[in-house]
């Protein structure tokens, strides 16, 4: 019936997304709106024609992302930490969802989210595999993650620094 078919706004961007994967995946032409424009940041990833053509995934998995992080700031900066989110070739939404509803599970929201600030890649763990860690386990690998990323970023400016690189 026509008009009766309306989703909340809230949701849009994830059908649209849904959609639109289907498309792509479906060989079938998408004529409808790009379902949510990426972000520099993350269209920058879309290196190669492969990778182009993977869009309405990392589409799809950006949605995902943006549900999980209180701003679109915190997800750009865990994408940055961790590209291996937004990629359909490395992650799939369900780890997304998956992954965040077993840490909500497991702690409280603030705790969660630390853990996804410190090592976004848990986003991209099976959540069947993750619901048999506990709380403090995957706190202690975040915490570790996060250490062991910023010292590569120091070591990487080592190098510039040592090498006269500016």
């Amino acid at each position: 019936i026509e008009g009766d078919f309306q989703l909340r706004e809230a949701e849009q961007d994830e059908k649209a997304a849904n959609l639109a994967m289907v498309a792509a995946q479906s060989g079938v032409p998408w004529f409808g709106d790009e379902p949510l424009l990426l972000p520099d940041q993350v269209e920058a990833l879309l290196i190669d024609d492969e990778l182009k053509a993977s869009r309405p995934g990392v589409n799809l998995l950006w949605v995902e992302v943006l549900k999980v992080y209180e701003s679109t700031e915190d997800a750009l900066k865990a994408i940055a930490r961790n590209s291996a989110i937004v990629l359909p070739y490395l992650n799939r939404p369900r780890h997304i969802s998956g992954s965040w509803e077993v840490l909500l599970d497991k702690m409280p929201r603030e705790e969660a989210y630390e853990v996804v600030t410190k090592n976004p890649g848990i986003l991209a763990c099976n959540p069947a595999g993750l619901k048999e860690s506990n709380a403090p386990t995957i706190k202690g690998m975040a915490s570790v993650v996060n250490v062991v990323e910023g010292s590569i970023g120091w070591m990487k400016l080592g190098r510039f620094i040592n090498t006269g690189i500016k």
